[in-house]
């Protein structure tokens, strides 16, 4: 994968774009928290969308059970320690005692998942240069953060394409996480729902 310089939030303005139906099919809300301009990252910025979008995706799960007005997913935008870091942050049932193991593997929480989703985000991730990792949110839910290298002066800009102009990936070329049908009606007494 040739990394360039991407930014970071025109890339998740464009996926929240061009994928409104995931969240109102699972009936999250959204905000963005953005703090000042940020500098560009060293990623792919297709695959970092697929990484965010089933971050996304299971977040909005995960709140599935929620009333309506309990259903806020927040993406948050920052820089630390010369990292790019994106945060989903979810209102939903938490997290379990092991949080890693979310991220092997064939371990799933949700009823008839792979258990590949999160496991394929953090290679994606990892493959960038980065750091996908998990966290309990004190309030309630869970925060998923992912994060990467920023660019270099001197390394190569891309913009996200307009819609026209938009070609997805050719079949087969890059490992895409599943995304999950929206879930039957919630159940009392289920876990996190998490790829």
């Amino acid at each position: 994968v040739a990394l360039r310089r991407v930014s970071v939030e025109e890339s998740l303005e464009e996926l929240l774009r061009r994928t409104p139906s995931a969240l109102i099919l699972r009936g999250g809300s959204g905000s963005n928290l953005t703090t000042g301009e940020l500098p560009p990252a060293m990623t792919d910025r297709v695959q970092l969308q697929q990484v965010l979008l089933n971050l996304i995706v299971n977040a909005c799960d995960a709140m599935a059970s929620n009333p309506p007005d309990r259903r806020t997913l927040t993406l948050t935008t920052s820089v630390a320690q010369n990292e790019m870091r994106i945060g989903v942050l979810d209102c939903g049932v938490g997290l379990p005692d092991d949080v890693e193991k979310l991220f092997q593997p064939f371990h799933t929480t949700k009823d008839g998942g792979l258990g590949m989703g999160l496991s394929i985000c953090r290679t994606l991730v990892t493959s960038h240069g980065g750091r996908l990792w998990a966290e309990r949110r004190a309030e309630r839910g869970a925060a998923f953060y992912v994060a990467l290298p920023l660019a270099k002066e001197d390394a190569r800009s891309t913009r996200p394409p307009d819609s026209a102009a938009y070609a997805p990936p050719r079949a087969g070329s890059l490992p895409t996480p599943p995304i999950i049908p929206p879930p039957p009606a919630p159940r009392k007494g289920r876990g996190r729902s998490l790829g």
